[in-house]
């Protein structure tokens, strides 16, 4: 048998090893790491440059070449809201209709006839007309919109607070002189949700049924969930309340001069529409229809605030003795804050 030599023996099995085994370890290690950091740094800073200067520079108002601003309406009632939606073309010529929620500019040159208290919504306030603008993408568009005031229904103007008592102690009208009758008021809420047209709406007294109290003037509003107290004369210049106002019987209308004249051991009171339906009335102490005890020295106020069927003695749920203007308990009502809430 043929056999190999010692030393072609231990050549073969080196042979057999990789070249990196056999030869200088440190050149080739050096080699790899060039290539790995080269490659590496390279990569990630031009990416990182080029995609945020191109999305940025993509997405400029240069793009928005007008904006067009639609109303579903152009009269509405105080009964009724309005809705806005726009359109926007770009410089390429095509166009989108774009929601709300998109956040554009909207602005009204007169906020007393209506306003925007949730996006796409345009809530009326008052008579007249306004005009609505959007813009957005740096262009704008205009509509007009015309509102009008809706008289009021049953159960929707009441009476939530009356002074049958004049002599009561302190100076409810604020106009720093005591008086019987100047000091006798009637406060009366909107509970509903909507702005009320209050022109001819009166406040007659059951002795004299035929010959109202006070008449509202025309064009006279009462927004919703505000107030309106009516005394029987005097100066009400010194009183303020937020969501209410202050007025005398007389008012410069139709109404009577010589106060409210309000019974202090009983009578009836009504609040009547233009076309005489009774909006709401308080029959208390000795009259015949009443339903409830007189109050003395201090007003009646109802007692599921506000306005409601029972009346209770003001002393007894606030800490005064009447609150023309606000609750019992002297917080404010609650006007058209509700609807931004």
């Amino acid at each position: 048998m043929r056999t190999l030599s010692p030393l072609l023996a231990l050549a073969l099995p080196l042979a057999l090893l990789p070249a990196a085994a056999c030869g200088d370890k440190d050149e080739p290690a050096e080699e790899a790491d060039a290539d790995t950091d080269t490659d590496t740094d390279a990569d990630t800073d031009a990416d990182t440059d080029t995609d945020t200067d191109t999305d940025t520079d993509s997405d400029t108002d240069a793009d928005i070449e007008s904006v067009a601003l639609s109303l579903d309406a152009t009269e509405i009632t105080s009964r009724e809201t309005a809705t806005y939606t726009f359109t926007v073309t770009y410089t390429d010529g095509s166009s989108e209709d774009l929601a709300t929620s998109e956040d554009p500019e909207v602005s009204i040159d007169d906020s007393e006839v209506f306003d925007v208290f949730t996006a796409g919504t345009v809530q009326p306030l008052d008579a007249g007309t306004a005009t609505l603008t959007l813009t957005y993408g740096g262009q704008s568009d205009s509509a007009d919109l015309t509102v009008t005031v809706s008289a009021p229904e049953v159960g929707e103007l009441l009476i939530n607070e009356l002074l049958t008592d004049g002599k009561a102690e302190g100076d409810p009208n604020g106009d720093g002189s005591l008086d019987a009758v100047d000091d006798e008021f009637i406060e009366i809420v909107n509970t509903s949700d909507v702005s009320l047209d209050l022109s001819g709406v009166v406040i007659v007294e059951n002795e004299f049924s035929f010959l109202p109290r006070h008449t509202f003037a025309e064009g006279t509003t009462l927004r919703a969930h505000e107030a309106v107290v009516v005394f029987g004369g005097g100066d009400v210049s010194a009183l303020s309340a937020s969501n209410a106002w202050f007025m005398v019987a007389d008012n410069e209308d139709s109404g009577t001069a010589y106060g409210l004249d309000l019974g202090n051991s009983g009578d009836r009171v009504l609040l009547k529409a233009a076309d005489d339906t009774v909006l709401d009335s308080v029959t208390y102490g000795d009259h015949i229809l009443a339903d409830q005890d007189a109050v003395r020295d201090a007003s009646m106020v109802s007692e599921t605030e506000p306005g409601g069927d029972t009346y209770v003695d003001h002393s007894t749920v606030g800490s005064a003795s009447y609150s023309p203007g606000t609750y019992a308990d002297g917080t404010e009502f609650l006007g058209i804050g509700i609807y931004s809430e």
